[in-house]
């Protein structure tokens, strides 16, 4: 038996849950997960609409979405927790579900498996590594840089040693690169008069 995926060791907080199946024509690629998620779809026609997951894995999404869309349409799809995602409409059914497999690259299928274990373990006392973390109450100025060199003064809210979370007028783009003191990571999600960054290591071009 062969299998198309690694699964990282924090997921082996999931016991049987999201083991990797045997490949074939007739089975997916990848295990999934059962998990509500919501965020915004940007269709071909250029409109954006909502959508919910019903069940996810690190390769593709099965969602409800309120718009009938063709068979082969690639589209891209905005979540707090997931960030931005790609992919190609597989699937579809006669209740408004879609199948949908992600344009996603080895990395980031990686990043997309230990995020759903995050979610699925409870994302209040587990980091993405799966390691025990706490973020601390931060209060004062801070400034934060841009792809661009562009300086945002922000309010810091909170911080651990996996992201930040602060307060700021202008959002950048969610899964926007920004440096945050010596630390580089992404927007991964609005909040109410900010947004909050995960720090990543960030390989240089």
């Amino acid at each position: 038996m062969t299998v198309d995926w690694i699964m990282p060791k924090s997921m082996r907080n999931l016991g049987t849950v999201m083991q990797p199946r045997p490949s074939g024509k007739e089975r997916r690629r990848f295990a999934r997960v059962s998990i509500c998620l919501s965020g915004r779809l940007l269709a071909p026609d250029g409109q954006e609409y909502t959508f919910r997951t019903l069940d996810a894995s690190p390769g593709g999404l099965c969602l409800v979405c309120e718009t009938p869309m063709d068979l082969g349409s690639n589209v891209v799809m905005y979540n707090d927790e997931l960030g931005r995602l790609a992919g190609q409409i597989t699937r579809s059914g006669h209740d408004s579900t879609f199948g949908i497999v992600l344009d996603a690259k080895a990395h980031k299928r990686e990043k997309l498996a230990e995020t759903l274990t995050w979610l699925v373990n409870g994302r209040d006392s587990m980091d993405l590594e799966g390691r025990r973390t706490q973020r601390v109450a931060a209060s004062g100025a801070a400034v934060i840089e841009l792809e661009d060199g562009t300086q945002l003064d922000v309010e810091m809210l909170d911080l651990s040693v996996v992201g930040a979370a602060v307060i700021s007028r202008y959002k950048p783009l969610i899964g926007a690169w920004v440096r945050l003191g010596a630390q580089s990571g992404r927007v991964a999600r609005y909040i109410e008069n900010g947004f909050a960054v995960d720090f990543q290591p960030r390989t240089p071009r």
